[in-house]
């Protein structure tokens, strides 16, 4: 069965490959690639690639987020005189 694998979509993009199914309760798909196996699970892959490209759309979104949150933060403390603090202290 042929998937859209998003777990790297933020790095090397989505990954198409050949897989199967796993055998235990969890959900995730085995895909074989000569001398390896890889696991991936219901949430690192998706069946088609326009799922797949949706996925990974909200990844760039929630990431974002995630950076925006932390410039925010960052520049937060630009406007703040530095803490100086003894060793030990919190």
């Amino acid at each position: 069965m042929k998937i859209f694998i998003t777990k790297y979509a933020l790095t090397t993009g989505i990954i198409e490959a050949e897989a199967e199914e796993g055998t235990s309760k969890l959900k995730y798909m085995v895909v074989h690639d000569g001398s390896r196996l890889s696991y991936f699970y219901k949430k690192e892959n998706r069946a088609s690639l326009e799922e797949a490209q949706k996925q990974a759309q909200e990844m760039i979104l929630g990431r974002v987020a995630n950076l925006e949150k932390s410039i925010a933060k960052v520049k937060k403390l630009q406007d703040q005189p530095i803490k100086v603090r003894k060793w030990g202290e919190r």
